[in-house]
């Protein structure tokens, strides 16, 4: 049965959108539900990884889908609280073959991936494309436009992960900063459906209680 989308009918419609999701943890996870929970009919998420029992506490995993692969997992999860509209894939990039895409979304954790999915996303670039980063307590969104975009790769490509500070395992990630970074996510997406997008750089430090945005124009 497909879930009635009233109550936000006046804001936007997601009918006949298509999303591509890359990485189905910490980020991924929620997002999905929330972008199924928005109307949107056709989501393929990108993922390689089976739940681990560290997955519980900070994604939207139970205790019963450890061990299963986390796209087969949510997958299950989505058509439960929303649509049947997960279609799960067992890598992680590979995004031209067959792949039909409005939005391709980015939820990786680590910046050699996300350099390998630019790379395949820019190889036929038309599509707007969301470049999600998060932390135990510190997100960023970075919102890209095929009309805009070579401060995004610029950026991308001056980095590696051996740049960045290293986070303790038992600092990695919290179940609040997953569900704030799912409502960014959602919202980039929302301002996408109605032709409002702004690309640019979205930070949002929980525990500083901030949040600034840097926009890039249009």
């Amino acid at each position: 049965m497909k879930i009635d989308n009233t109550r936000h009918s006046a804001i936007f419609r997601a009918d006949g959108w298509k999303v591509a999701l890359i990485g189905a943890g910490g980020i991924g996870s929620p997002t999905a539900l929330a972008l199924a929970k928005m109307g949107i009919e056709h989501i393929e998420v990108f993922d390689a990884d089976t739940v681990d029992d560290v997955n519980v506490s900070c994604q939207m995993y139970g205790n019963d889908d450890i061990g299963k692969y986390k796209v087969d997992a949510l997958e299950d999860l989505v058509a439960l609280y929303a649509d049947n509209v997960i279609i799960p894939r067992y890598f992680n990039v590979g995004l031209r073959e067959g792949v039909e895409a409005d939005i391709i979304i980015s939820a990786v954790d680590s910046l050699k991936a996300r350099k390998e999915i630019w790379g395949a996303v820019k190889a036929g670039y038309s599509e707007y494309y969301l470049d999600a980063r998060m932390g135990s307590e510190q997100f960023q969104l970075f919102s890209v436009d095929p009309h805009n975009y070579l401060w995004y790769e610029q950026l991308v490509m001056s980095y590696n992960d051996e740049d960045l500070p290293t986070e303790a395992c038992t600092s990695k990630a919290t179940i609040y900063c997953a569900f704030a970074a799912a409502g960014h996510i959602a919202r980039a997406v929302r301002m996408i459906l109605t032709n409002e997008h702004t690309p640019g750089i979205l930070s949002h430090d929980i525990r500083k209680e901030t949040i600034e945005w840097i926009s890039l124009g249009r």
